[in-house]
C-alpha cells in the first residue's frame, strides 16, 4: 500500500465574505488534503456563515475556530500554530490562492528526494505570484534557496516566499507566540519563524501562492499603526538576538534600510527616503551575486515615492 503524507492547511480570515470561497475551493481540489484548520477573528459580515457553510458539505474535514471578541491578525495567526494534527503544513490567508496541482508537485518531489515526512524536518517551497488590483503581476522566485544561504537572510530580503512552503507539523512546536495584543511590531519577528526553526529547506520551481497585494489588512493601515511599523525590524533584530541569531553586516544594513523606507511612508520626508536608499546601498551582500542587488525593487520603491509626491 501506497504511503501518502497528510497535509493540514492552516487559514486566518476576518470579514473576507467575498474571497473566502476562491481560497476554499483552490484547497478542495488538492492531493493528500487530510485538514483545512481555519480560525476566523470574529467577521462581522458572512465569512463565519460561509466556513460553516463548507464544513457541512465536506464532513470531517474542516476544523473551524471563531474568536470572541476580535483578538486581532497576530494572535490570531498564532491561534492556528494549535490546530493542524497532520504531517505537514501549508499556511494561506484567506484571500490568497493554492494554485492547482501544487500539493502534487511537492508530494512528487518529496518521493524523488526520499524524504520522509514522519521523521524528517523540512520545508519545500515554490514560487509565488503577486497580483495587483490593476491586474498586473509578477513571480516572486525562491530559488536562491538551492545555494544555500541562511533562510533567515533570504527571508530578510524577499529572495524566499514561504507563502508557498510545506514544512513538517513538527517545526510549530518550536514556534514562539509573540503577537502584543493588536500592534503590529510583532510582524516580522512572527513571519520569520519557518526560517528560524526549521533546519532544510528545498526548492520546486512551481508557483505554490496566488497572494492579492492591497486586499489584506496592512493596506488599510491608520497612521497610527503605520506609525508602530515603524519599529518592525526593531523588534525583529532583538528577537533573533535572543534566539541566538546574529545578522551580518550587510543585513543589518538592510534592517535599516527597512526601518527608514517605513518612516519616510509615514513622515513623507525625501531626506528619510534617501536614508533608506543609503542603506539599501550599504545592505548589497556581494555573496548573493545578481539576485541580492535587488535594483528593480528599489526604482519600484523610487517610482511609486515620486508618484506619491
Amino acid at each position: 500500500m501506497i504511503d501518502w503524507p497528510k497535509i493540514s492547511v492552516i487559514v486566518i480570515t476576518y470579514n473576507q465574505e467575498d474571497v473566502i470561497a476562491r481560497t476554499l475551493d483552490s484547497l478542495l481540489g488538492q492531493e493528500c488534503l487530510y485538514e483545512i484548520c481555519v480560525s476566523d477573528d470574529c467577521s462581522s459580515d458572512r465569512t463565519w456563515e460561509i466556513l460553516q457553510d463548507y464544513s457541512r458539505r465536506n464532513p470531517g474535514l474542516f476544523k473551524l475556530n471563531r474568536n470572541n471578541p476580535n483578538i486581532g491578525i497576530f494572535a490570531n495567526e498564532e491561534q492556528t500554530w494549535t490546530m493542524p494534527s497532520g504531517d505537514l503544513v501549508y499556511r494561506i490567508a484567506g484571500d490568497d490562492e493554492c494554485p492547482k496541482g501544487y500539493f502534487a508537485s511537492v508530494i512528487s518531489f518529496m518521493r524523488t528526494k526520499g524524504l520522509d515526512w514522519k521523521h524528517d524536518i523540512f520545508a519545500v517551497v515554490g514560487d509565488c505570484r503577486t497580483v495587483y488590483p490593476d491586474g498586473s503581476w509578477k513571480m516572486c522566485r525562491s530559488k536562491t534557496v538551492e545555494r544555500g544561504f541562511s533562510p533567515v537572510k533570504l527571508k530578510l530580503r524577499e529572495l524566499m516566499n514561504d507563502r508557498s512552503a510545506c514544512f513538517s507539523r513538527a517545526v510549530l512546536d518550536s514556534y514562539v507566540p509573540v503577537s502584543r495584543g493588536r500592534s503590529y511590531v510583532v510582524e516580522a519577528a512572527q513571519d520569520i519563524q519557518l526560517e528560524i526553526f526549521c533546519p532544510r529547506f528545498y526548492y520546486i520551481p512551481e508557483c505554490g501562492n496566488i497572494y492579492y497585494a492591497e486586499l489584506g489588512v496592512s493596506a488599510r493601515l491608520d497612521d497610527e499603526l503605520k506609525q508602530q511599523r515603524t519599529d518592525v525590524f526593531k523588534f525583529l533584530e532583538d528577537f533573533l538576538n535572543g534566539q541566538g541569531i546574529r545578522l551580518d553586516r550587510f543585513d543589518v544594513n538592510y534592517v535599516k534600510f527597512k526601518t527608514e523606507y517605513l518612516k519616510s511612508g509615514v513622515d513623507h520626508s525625501f531626506l528619510t527616503f534617501m536614508k533608506a536608499v543609503w542603506y539599501f546601498l550599504l545592505s548589497i551582500d556581494p555573496s548573493l551575486g545578481f539576485e541580492g542587488l535587488e535594483f528593480s525593487r528599489l526604482f519600484n520603491s523610487v517610482k511609486r515615492k515620486l508618484v506619491r509626491r
